[in-house]
């Protein structure tokens, strides 16, 4: 019993539940909303929403997931281990789709332009990740297309709590912050991990067009000079992004504003080199016996 439970926590993923289940609350945070509750419920909303997009990845990647037991995650991957079934997994995803437009609804509903266009970002939003999750893997764009659907989520925050429709310019920000943080994670985090499989698949992702190659045999990995310009761009589209508000906008900021921009930049570059800097990969986790 306790297994299963550890299975169900982490496919859908609760101990890494706060980045992307935070981008409603950015939203509204953006155009100056501080009231709790809403943010508190911004926050379940996209809870549920990390839930659907990850457990429904899970589901439709299940058969890729079972040909590498060896690789670094499948010790997490409990629909592909069989611990939990494909079933219940679409089960999941379902519920927490509904419950995500069910909670925006009792909580937000109200005769308002904004409120319409809020669930009309939600759908977009979804609907876009759904066809990431799908067919992600057989066009390299799907990681933009993934990255957008995901900043959409700050538009979705901003309009559930606003009364007009007129966004202030840092809402405007945040929504390529974290666009371009997804973008990361997707087509250059993910893109690489996954392509030893993408490749074996026949999968056009960013990170084999570009030239990644792993040798599994040798758990070495090659990364050319185009897929360390892409991260990099990635990386310096983070970094003007944090400061365009304040270098493009006139925008006053204050000493704490400029110390966490200048932390944010740094650490930025730092794990962009270190993981370029990466040549050995280790596909085996200490749980995989």
């Amino acid at each position: 019993m306790l297994g299963f439970v550890a299975d169900l926590i982490r496919l859908c993923r609760l101990p890494h539940m706060g980045a992307i289940a935070l981008i409603p609350v950015l939203g509204a945070l953006s155009i100056g909303i501080f009231n709790l509750d809403h943010l508190i419920i911004l926050y379940i909303v996209g809870m549920f929403l990390n839930i659907y997009l990850f457990v429904s990845n899970d589901v439709v990647d299940a058969e890729l997931d079972k040909m590498s037991k060896l690789s670094r995650d499948f010790h997490a991957r409990a629909i592909a281990k069989g611990t939990i079934s494909k079933k219940t997994g679409i089960l999941i995803s379902a519920i927490s789709l509904i419950l995500s437009y069910l909670i925006s609804f009792m909580f937000f509903y109200r005769n308002n332009i904004c409120f319409l266009l809020g669930i009309l970002i939600l759908s977009i939003g979804v609907i876009l990740c759904t066809i990431y999750n799908v067919w992600g893997k057989h066009f390299a764009s799907s990681a933009f297309i993934a990255a957008f659907a995901s900043g959409l989520g700050v538009f979705y925050g901003s309009y559930m709590t606003a009364e007009n429709i007129n966004l202030n310019i840092l809402t405007i920000v945040v929504f390529f912050l974290v666009s371009g943080y997804m973008l990361f994670l997707t087509a250059v985090v993910g893109g690489f991990k996954d392509a030893g499989n993408d490749y074996k698949q026949g999968g056009r992702t960013i990170a084999l067009l570009l030239g990644v190659k792993i040798n599994e045999e040798k758990k070495t990995v090659h990364i050319p000079l185009k897929f360390k310009i892409f991260t990099l761009g990635v990386g310096s589209f983070l970094i003007i992004s944090v400061f365009s508000p304040f270098l493009f906008f006139n925008i006053n900021y204050k000493l704490w504003q400029l110390l966490m921009m200048f932390t944010i930049s740094i650490m930025t570059l730092f794990f962009s080199f270190e993981f370029l800097g990466v040549t050995f990969y280790d596909t085996v986790p200490p749980q995989v016996k």
